[in-house]
């Protein structure tokens, strides 16, 4: 006793399907690119942060170190 369904209600539910797997795609999409811009940039990030200490550390005292120049904490 199943009610048959109309032609409009079976073009409704493929709009509908069609529209729930193209959003799906677009979000996947979406976000596998962020994922990546996002990574890039956080390795930029680093890169700057470790070119700024480098250009602060001065190489010539640091070469005279010694280890009885390093302070410990007790």
């Amino acid at each position: 006793m199943s009610p048959k369904k109309s032609l409009s209600t079976k073009i409704i539910l493929m709009v509908e399907l069609i529209l729930l797997i193209s959003g799906i795609l677009f979000c996947s999409v979406s976000v596998y690119r962020t994922r990546g811009g996002i990574r890039k940039s956080i390795q930029q990030r680093m890169l700057d942060i470790v070119n700024c200490a480098a250009g602060s550390v001065n190489g010539d005292m640091l070469e005279g170190l010694t280890a009885e120049d390093v302070v410990r904490d007790a």
